[in-house]
């Protein structure tokens, strides 16, 4: 599928490696657990997990289901955080990016051409 938005918008939490999926799902406010596959998501999954924006469930080769359960069943023990991390994922990223780069970009094309 092209828009993945409207699947995670329809879910209550998602499963995700490091990657911009992982972006997407912060910003639509779900309850984002996060799987590291490659050696490059170390990065962005040690700042989510720092601002405590994701569930880190570890590498992909050392996954367990009981890991998964555990972090399912502490989102099930505490609904009423539901709320709280919608609010503080969609503040945090606003899912605007790509219309600041275009105006970044559009900025400097203009800016040459003066």
């Amino acid at each position: 599928t092209n828009n993945l938005k409207k699947y995670i918008d329809k879910s209550t939490f998602c499963i995700t490696s490091g990657g911009n999926v992982m972006f997407e799902s912060i910003s639509s406010g779900r309850p984002t657990f996060v799987c590291q596959t490659y050696d490059n998501q170390q990065y962005a999954i040690k700042y989510f997990r720092k601002k405590k924006l994701i569930f880190y469930l570890g590498k992909i080769n050392k996954l367990d289901k009981s890991i998964i359960q555990k972090n399912i069943q502490f989102l099930q023990n505490n609904r009423s955080r539901l709320n709280l991390i919608y609010k503080k994922n969609t503040r945090f990223i606003d899912g605007k990016g790509y219309d600041r780069i275009i105006n970044l970009i559009d900025k400097y094309l203009f800016s040459k051409i003066r």
